[in-house]
C-alpha cells in the first residue's frame, strides 16, 4: 500500500512538472484573463442567482490561481535547494581533491582521509580498511584514536567480521550496518550507528571506509549524498598513494642493493688485497726469520703498517658512510679526516659559504671519497703542514669544494707517469657524478709552492 501511494505521488509530481511548470505562463495568463472576465461580467449582470454563481466561480478561480502560484514557488524552492546542494558537493569535492593531490605519502593520506568525515559531521569516528591482495582480506590502514565524546572504545571492535572479507553481497554505495546481535539474539543496546562506504577503483573494491556515530545519531540524506559523491576521489587518492608507496619501497631496496654492491666491491678490491698482502708478508717473515737482517725487517714492517692503516681507513670509511645523513657535510669531512690529521699532524681548516642543502646519497658518498683521496695524496706526497678546504654552496643546488695545501708543488704529467694514480681516481669519481675537476700546482721542488684542487659537484640523481 505504501509503495502504491509513493508511486501515485511520483506520477502526480511528474504530471505537475510536465503540464503545469512547463506551461506556467500560459496557465497563469489564462486563469488571470478568466478571472478578469468574470469580474467584468459580475459588474454587468444585475444581482440575481446568476450573479451569485459568477461570484462563487470568481472566488474559486482566485484560490485556484493562488494554489498554482504556490505550487510554482515550491518548485522554484526545490530547484534552488537541489542547485545549492549540488554546488556544495562540488565545492567539497574540489577541496578534498586539492588536498589529496598534494598528499603523496601514505601516512599523510590516511590522516587526511580520517580528518575529512569529521568536516561533514563532527561526531563521526572514521575507520579505514584497505584490501590486501596477499592475504585476500581487508586490513586496518592505520590506528586512529576515537572521538572521545562520541565513542568510548576502538572503532574496529564494532565492525562485523564479514566486512573484513571481499564479498559481493554488500551494496556498492553508502549503507547502514545493522548492529550484530548479542548472546540472547537481540540487538545490542547502546551500540553505535555504523555506515560503510565502499571505495572502488574501476570495478575492483579496494577499501571500505566506516563512519561510526553515537547510538542516537544518524547521517542526513545530504551528508549521505556527499560521501557517495566523493567516494571516487578517495579511491583515486588511495590508489595513487599505494603506487607511490610501492615506488618508494622499490627505490629504497635498489639503493640498499647498490650500497651493498659498492661495499662488497671496495672490500674485495682493496681490503681483500691488503689482507692477502699482510698474510703473505707474515708468512714470508716467519719462514725467513733467520735470513733477514734488521733493516729489511724494519722496511717490511713499515710497509705492512701502511697497508694496515689503509685497511683500517677503508673499514672506518665504510662504517661512516652508513651514517652520512646524520651530520652536516662539514662534520662528515672532519670526522673522515681525523685519522690522517692525527697521524700526519696536518692543520685542517674547513670553511663554507652559502646556504648548505642536503646532498643526494650518491653524490654525498662520492664527495666524501674524493675528499679522502685528496687528503691522502697530501699526506703522502705534498709534505704539507696546513690544508684549507672551502665549501661553496650554490643557489642552483651545486657544490664547489676547493682544497689548498702549503706543500711542494708537482707536475701532474710526471705524477701520472710515475705510477701515482690518486689524480686519476679523483677525476674518475668526479666524472661519474657529472662533476668537474681542476688542478693548479706550480712546477717547483721547494716547499710552500702549494697545490689547489677545485671540484664542482651537481646535486642531481645518478642514473
Amino acid at each position: 500500500m505504501r509503495g502504491f501511494q509513493e508511486n501515485q505521488t511520483t506520477k502526480i509530481s511528474s504530471w505537475i512538472e510536465d503540464k503545469l511548470v512547463r506551461r506556467r505562463f500560459w496557465v497563469i495568463g489564462l486563469l488571470s484573463v478568466l478571472f478578469v472576465v468574470l469580474e467584468i461580467v459580475e459588474e454587468l449582470v444585475p444581482y440575481s442567482r446568476t450573479r451569485h454563481q459568477i461570484e462563487i466561480l470568481s472566488i474559486l478561480l482566485f484560490f485556484l490561481l493562488l494554489f498554482i502560484i504556490w505550487i510554482l514557488l515550491e518548485h522554484v524552492l526545490k530547484i534552488t535547494r537541489v542547485k545549492n546542494h549540488a554546488l556544495k558537493i562540488l565545492q567539497i569535492k574540489h577541496d578534498l581533491s586539492t588536498r589529496l593531490a598534494f598528499t603523496t605519502e601514505w601516512d599523510e593520506m590516511v590522516t587526511a582521509l580520517y580528518e575529512f568525515p569529521r568536516t561533514i559531521n563532527p561526531l563521526i569516528a572514521p575507520s579505514l580498511l584497505v584490501y590486501n591482495p596477499q592475504s585476500a582480506k581487508f586490513e586496518v590502514s592505520s590506528e586512529q584514536q576515537y572521538n572521545e565524546q562520541a565513542l568510548p572504545a576502538s572503532s574496529y571492535s564494532f565492525i562485523p567480521a564479514v566486512y573484513y572479507t571481499k564479498t559481493s553481497d554488500h551494496p556498492t554505495t553508502l549503507h547502514a550496518i545493522e548492529s550484530p546481535p548479542n548472546e540472547t539474539g537481540n540487538s545490542q543496546a547502546n551500540m553505535p550507528t555504523m555506515y560503510c562506504l565502499p571505495l572502488f577503483w574501476g570495478e575492483s573494491l579496494i577499501a571500505r571506509m566506516f563512519l561510526i556515530l553515537p547510538s542516537e545519531a544518524n547521517l542526513s540524506e545530504e551528508q549521505k549524498d556527499i560521501f557517495n559523491y566523493v567516494a571516487s576521489d578517495i579511491a583515486i587518492a588511495l590508489v595513487s598513494a599505494q603506487k607511490q608507496q610501492q615506488q618508494s619501497t622499490q627505490l629504497v631496496s635498489q639503493a640498499k642493493d647498490t650500497e651493498r654492491l659498492s661495499i662488497s666491491r671496495d672490500l674485495h678490491d682493496t681490503l681483500g688485497q691488503n689482507l692477502a698482502y699482510l698474510h703473505m708478508k707474515l708468512d714470508q717473515m716467519a719462514r725467513d726469520a733467520d735470513k733477514t737482517n734488521a733493516s729489511e725487517t724494519r722496511a717490511d714492517i713499515e710497509q705492512m703498517r701502511v697497508v694496515a692503516n689503509q685497511s683500517y681507513e677503508l673499514v672506518r670509511g665504510k662504517l661512516s658512510m652508513m651514517h652520512l645523513q646524520e651530520s652536516s657535510l662539514k662534520d662528515i669531512l672532519l670526522n673522515h679526516s681525523q685519522l690522517i690529521v692525527e697521524r700526519s699532524r696536518l692543520a685542517l681548516e674547513i670553511t663554507q659559504t652559502g646556504q648548505p642543502f642536503c646532498l643526494k646519497p650518491g653524490i654525498l658518498r662520492q664527495v666524501v671519497y674524493i675528499f679522502g683521496e685528496a687528503l691522502s695524496n697530501v699526506e703522502r706526497h705534498a709534505d704539507a703542514h696546513e690544508v684549507k678546504v672551502e665549501l661553496i654552496w650554490g643557489q642552483q643546488e651545486d657544490l664547489i669544494m676547493i682544497l689548498t695545501d702549503d706543500g711542494r708543488g708537482f707536475d701532474p704529467v710526471k705524477a701520472h707517469s710515475s705510477g701515482h694514480f690518486g689524480l686519476k681516481i679523483m677525476q674518475e669519481r668526479t666524472a661519474t657524478i657529472g662533476g668537474r675537476f681542476d688542478l693548479k700546482s706550480p712546477t717547483c721542488d721547494t716547499k710552500k709552492c702549494g697545490t689547489q684542487l677545485t671540484f664542482w659537484f651537481p646535486n642531481t640523481d645518478l642514473t
